[in-house]
């Protein structure tokens, strides 16, 4: 299990209401179809068939995170949720294979969810516009990494991996590949080509890993 910072924990409780769920879910959904950069409140606001007032009433004020800042923190915390089910449920099976499962139920969640991938790759790894948006962006880059470093962990502790230490720079490598591979499967969203980046995610991973040991 993932223990998480207590800037990631603060992102992780920021709870949403039913309403603003579906605010959110139709805001990425528009960022899909018409680029992440060019959403605007106006234009979610038409898409929802709302008015400016009600998108407002619900990310706006003193009490609300805004719009944009709670798309992060609701993507952060969607991600979280799915890789950490399922990571946990292959951990006692005949299936875990250390960083590969992470990789393998990494493409899956950016394959079903596309919507939440494209606005996650985006802001989270190609954005560092103010200071509040960074602070969530390294909130969810540590528990990125904390999750490689676990995987890696437990395979060592199934024999997966031989024993070796865990250094950073491993880390940092194995972070940047797969976030390569991501984003090139982004570029061209098709199911042959998601295939082909994972399958040189994984084989770029276990290279590293192995000259470690």
């Amino acid at each position: 299990m993932t223990i998480l910072s207590a800037e990631a924990q603060s992102v992780n409780n920021v709870s949403f209401s039913s309403k603003q769920i579906d605010i959110l879910e139709a805001y990425l959904e528009l960022g899909l179809k018409q680029g992440v950069a060019g959403i605007t409140l106006q234009k979610n606001a038409g898409h929802l068939k709302l008015s400016l007032g009600t998108i407002h009433y619900h990310f706006g004020g003193k009490k609300n995170h805004g719009l944009l800042d709670s798309a992060l923190i609701y993507v952060s915390q969607e991600s979280f949720k799915y890789i950490s089910f399922n990571i946990e449920q292959q951990e006692t099976n005949a299936n875990f294979n250390g960083v590969s499962t992470y990789i393998h139920t990494l493409f899956d969640w950016v394959s079903i969810k596309q919507h939440h991938a494209l606005f996650w790759i985006y802001y989270f790894y190609l954005s560092t516009y103010d200071e509040r948006s960074r602070r969530f962006n390294q909130a969810y880059l540590d528990m990125v990494h904390q999750r490689l470093r676990a995987m890696i962990v437990m395979g060592q502790k199934k024999g997966f991996y031989p024993k070796f230490t865990i250094r950073q720079t491993l880390i940092d490598q194995l972070f940047t590949q797969i976030m390569g591979s991501l984003l090139l499967a982004s570029h061209d969203p098709n199911k042959e080509n998601f295939q082909r980046q994972e399958k040189s995610a994984i084989a770029a991973c276990d290279t590293l890993i192995k000259a470690m040991s």
